[in-house]
């Protein structure tokens, strides 16, 4: 196998779906699904709008390798944002910035282990395999194929020749979860 296939290979099985990286991560989930008695499932993306000179040339083989990475919430994102803020400021005026080890930012902002082993065993469940989270927690990555993906997110896929002639793929669906795991 060439160079230049093996990259066109890796790029095509290692394509994170943009789509599943919202997965967890969403700032505007389906507000259905969060009230009482609402919809089982959340949005968490919507369909992959191409680009001009995009175009679809079929449905995604089911069989099609896929990585995908899922993107868990920050916890307390608004105290994070006030201490970026302040450092800022105090770095404006002259001040020292304040640091946040690892620990801190494990303990106070990451999601909890948890919320990320619930999200690696919602994949497991699904099917999917090689299932790893990241050691601060906010990435789960896993390996699937097209099924797997649309059993668990519940989009189809379509194959598209990209106007720089890469074939790659996109949901033709908004990406849904369980609206057990859009904390």
């Amino acid at each position: 196998m060439s160079n230049n296939n093996r990259t066109a290979d890796f790029r095509r099985k290692s394509l994170a779906l943009a789509v599943v990286l919202a997965l967890c991560g969403a700032a505007e989930l389906n507000a259905a699904a969060t009230t009482a008695g609402a919809n089982p499932f959340a949005t968490v993306a919507h369909t992959t709008q191409l680009r001009q000179g995009d175009t679809v040339i079929g449905a995604l083989p089911m069989s099609q390798p896929m990585h995908v990475v899922v993107a868990l919430k920050l916890r307390n994102k608004e105290a994070l944002d006030a201490f970026i803020a302040n450092n800022a400021k105090n770095q404006s005026g002259g001040k020292s910035a304040q640091l946040m080890t690892s620990d801190q930012f494990l303990a106070t902002h990451a999601p909890t282990r948890a919320q990320a082993q619930a999200v690696a065993s919602y994949l497991t469940s699904m099917g999917f395999s090689n299932v790893s989270i990241a050691p601060n927690r906010m990435l789960v990555s896993a390996d699937g194929t097209a099924a797997t993906a649309r059993n668990a997110f519940m989009p189809s896929f379509a194959q598209i020749k990209a106007r720089d002639g890469r074939i790659a793929f996109a949901n033709n669906d908004d990406v849904r979860i369980s609206a057990s795991l859009a904390d």
